[in-house]
């Protein structure tokens, strides 16, 4: 899985490109996620030098020479959509539901978002970054569940977002459906865990802690299993590799 070596400069990607093989192949659902840099990174892997340089590349794109780029790179990428492999899924539908913070959620936002920023002024420049990004986080888990944050664990500050979550999931799961839940917060996981757990709802769990023996289990259970089931997944464990067909 090509995804786990986008990034020219990671030790893993560097440790990779010292394979010794006569034949390499990448496979990716996402050959361009960040920059096109991306695409570079395989392509020195696969055909090591065929881009040229890394610098040598960067020109290319710095004077507007995508469509040599473009040229060089369409023979050795076999492209395949959905629809031609697996013809016996519907098309994706999305709906998004709004869900407005409750009232006690909106104030506690309020106190994070003024605090932060007294923080953010009183800071040195040199720490101002690292101080945006830890009230980003906050926010996050605010809107997610007020429990996700320290300080305010116990004090029952109820999630707007996970009292939608359980009334869609109830549902769903008396529908007899599986569904996958996502979420970059293992706590927000253990949260709805311990919800499933209560309402005796059949749950699997893929995250850090999950060997690979046992994640394949998992997903085995899940796919052929005849029991409504919660999946629940944290997306550095679990967001790339697994096809979980059945929800």
């Amino acid at each position: 899985e090509a995804q786990y070596m986008k990034n020219p400069q990671s030790q893993l990607s560097k440790s990779i490109k010292q394979l010794n093989a006569h034949f390499r192949l990448a496979m990716t659902g996402t050959p361009i996620e960040n920059h096109l840099l991306d695409i570079w990174n395989l392509f020195d892997f696969t055909m090591p030098n065929y881009l040229g340089s890394k610098k040598q590349f960067e020109l290319l794109l710095d004077t507007g020479s995508k469509d040599i780029i473009k040229a060089k790179l369409k023979p050795f990428i076999l492209r395949r959509e959905k629809k031609e492999v697996l013809d016996s899924l519907p098309e994706k539908t999305e709906i998004i539901l709004k869900c407005p913070l409750s009232e006690m959620q909106t104030q506690l936002y309020k106190t994070v978002l003024e605090a932060t920023k007294k923080g953010i002024l009183q800071a040195k420049k040199s720490k101002n970054k690292l101080h945006m990004l830890t009230a980003l986080l906050k926010l996050r888990q605010v809107c997610t569940h007020p429990e996700l944050i320290e300080e305010c664990k116990g004090t029952g500050v109820s999630s707007a977002k996970f009292d939608l979550l359980k009334e869609k999931c109830s549902e769903l799961i008396e529908e007899n459906h599986k569904v996958v839940i996502f979420s970059q917060f293992t706590g927000m996981l253990d949260i709805i865990q311990d919800w499933t757990i209560r309402e005796n709802i059949n749950t699997e769990r893929i995250d850090g802690s999950i060997t690979g023996k046992k994640r394949m289990e998992a997903v085995e259970r899940f796919q052929t299993s005849d029991t409504p089931t919660l999946f629940l997944i944290s997306l550095k464990a679990g967001g790339v590799g697994i096809n979980l067909t059945a929800a």
